[in-house]
């Protein structure tokens, strides 16, 4: 066991790799596609694999025993993570700054669509292509985040993948609206895709690794939404910014 919980970053960052290859091939492959048979059977082939995925899944063989409870007391499960993880401070430091990300994360996605197309004039093609330099960065991230933390160390690491984000937001805040803004606005996508991911492997490993492993699925459930609760707030807080001291938000606009 002590083996495994020291490998929890390569298989993480792993996993990490795997999801940003198939996000980096998928979409190019998806327009081959369609260009090649057509969006109908393009979704057919879709709906093919998809199956194959599921038969795939179906043959893995996971070793697991029932927790000892044996029963389904949802609240009596819900007290205990969030005791376990109130009582440990590495994992409310962690909760604590993995939500303050988040919440400065979705201020930022809210208006920097905007920025790009009003203040940059980027088209809806110029911004997609733009978020290619955001695929780069995750899977460099994940290419070599493993040797990175090892190097300096999963905390070091994850509150570097923090400032790298950061960073790349301040970059654009500071770029100005011609091909140079273009230049950053890539630059940032591809910034915040390396250290997203440099934060999040570290964050997984972490929390995993000072867990029980009969506590794992209630502290994750825990962490989960104390880290996903100030999105909500971080969005409306960035669209407020957006209107009165930057980019206009026009009425009805929906951020992607």
């Amino acid at each position: 066991m002590a083996a495994a919980r020291e490998r929890l970053v390569e298989a993480h960052a792993k996993n990490s790799l795997a999801s940003s290859g198939a996000e980096v091939a998928g979409p190019g492959l998806a327009g081959a596609l369609i260009k090649v048979v057509g969006a109908p059977l393009a979704l057919m082939v879709d709906a093919a694999m998809l199956l194959i995925s599921a038969y795939i899944l179906r043959g893995i063989r996971v070793d697991e025993s029932p927790d000892e409870g044996r029963d389904s007391d949802f609240w009596r499960y819900l007290k205990t993570g969030v005791r376990f993880v109130a009582a440990n401070r590495l994992l409310v430091s962690l909760a604590v700054a993995v939500g303050s990300w988040q919440l400065f994360f979705q201020s930022a996605m809210v208006v920097q669509i905007v920025f790009a197309t009003r203040t940059l004039g980027l088209k809806a093609q110029a911004v997609g292509l733009s978020y290619v330099a955001l695929e780069a960065g995750t899977v460099l991230a994940s290419l070599a985040g493993q040797r990175i933390s090892r190097r300096f160390g999963p905390g070091p690491t994850l509150s570097a993948g923090i400032g790298i984000c950061g960073l790349g937001w301040l970059l654009l805040a500071l770029a100005p609206g011609n091909a140079l803004g273009v230049a950053a606005f890539a630059l940032m996508l591809f910034l915040f895709g390396l250290g997203a991911v440099l934060i999040f492997i570290n964050f997984l490993a972490i929390r995993q690794a000072v867990t029980p492993r009969r506590l794992l699925g209630r502290m994750t459930s825990t962490m989960r939404w104390l880290i996903v609760i100030p999105a909500g707030p971080g969005a409306l807080w960035g669209g407020w910014l957006g209107e009165h001291l930057g980019a206009e938000i026009m009425p009805g606009f929906n951020p992607p």
